[in-house]
């Protein structure tokens, strides 16, 4: 059975299936660009809640600063207190109970609001590793939020600009009506992507360092033994992003179809999801091989991706 004779006659179809089908393509224009909108709005709350978070991370770490000024402070009066105490004890006939007591309250004193800080650096510390992990997330989501409503512009142009000629033959409506389906399919499951991927980004990991790099200028000043675990930190969130980036780097990488055609970036695209997850994919093609729009080709890609993904 060739195409011709797989398909339905339009001869056969009547005013109202017709109009029947310009509902549903209607019902589907609408639908994808209902998404696009919500997918929008998700875009625009994270990048307000990323400026609150900058914001708020800002003023934790000169917060933390500030924290470790006094407690570079306070352990030099604590040592200074200790010294005093020491004097004291070895000639204590040559002072008076009094004096005595007093030198011992002064350096217990110092004892306690020396690990008070310490204790409130910890704890500001962990407030600002806290907000830096919300702001990288949300960045991170308003990246992929940003990046689908590229994506689905493209499918909603095909869908749109073909309704007319979807409305003419209904061989041809029932495969576009397949197609905007799909894409809907692949819309939902973006949107819940973006809501559950949380993983690390590059940008904030960056910004992360930065920070860091802040803090260990105040340390080679102050106090030189905690700048090597802080360099350590460091190089470890340069490893992470540095495989963020590659990650991100890979799920951009295939966008050459006008270049090399659907089937070439396809099997690309497959070899390079083998290589990187160790996945093993089989990829079978039927029939010869056609050239179809770009803007077809890109779709067609972008739902083979969605659906391994």
């Amino acid at each position: 059975m060739n195409d011709d004779e797989s398909m339905l006659d339009v001869d056969k179809i009547g005013p109202e299936q017709s109009q029947k089908l310009d509902v549903v393509l209607s019902q589907l224009v609408n639908t994808l660009q209902q998404g696009r909108n919500n997918i929008f709005d998700i875009a625009e709350d994270c990048q307000k809640h990323c400026l609150y978070l900058e914001t708020e991370a800002e003023r934790i770490n000169q917060e933390v600063q500030e924290i470790i000024k006094l407690v570079d402070k306070t352990e030099k009066l604590e040592k200074l207190a200790r010294l005093r105490l020491v004097e004291v004890s070895s000639n204590f006939r040559s002072f008076s109970e009094n004096d005595i007591k007093q030198v011992y309250t002064n350096a217990q004193n110092l004892q306690m609001e020396l690990a008070n800080l310490r204790q409130k650096e910890i704890f500001v510390r962990k407030q600002r590793d806290e907000v830096l992990r919300q702001l990288k997330q949300f960045r991170q989501i308003a990246h992929k939020a940003d990046t689908f409503l590229n994506n689905t512009g493209t499918a909603l142009h095909i869908l749109q600009g073909n309704v007319q000629k979807i409305s003419e033959s209904v061989g041809q409506a029932f495969r576009k009506q397949q197609m905007g389906m799909w894409i809907i399919q692949s819309q939902e499951s973006e949107r819940r992507r973006i809501a559950r991927d949380l993983h690390d980004g590059p940008a904030q990991g960056i910004a992360s360092m930065l920070i860091r790099l802040d803090l260990i200028g105040q340390l080679i000043r102050n106090n030189g033994e905690r700048v090597l675990p802080e360099m350590e930190s460091i190089k470890e969130m340069g490893r992470e992003t540095l495989t963020d980036i590659r990650r991100i780097m890979f799920e951009l990488k295939p966008t050459l179809v006008n270049d090399s055609g659907l089937i070439r970036t396809l099997k690309d695209y497959f070899n390079d999801y083998e290589a990187k997850y160790n996945f093993d994919i089989d990829f079978v093609i039927f029939g010869t091989e056609k050239k179809y729009d770009l803007t077809l080709e890109i779709a067609l890609f972008r739902l083979v991706q969605e659906a391994l993904t």
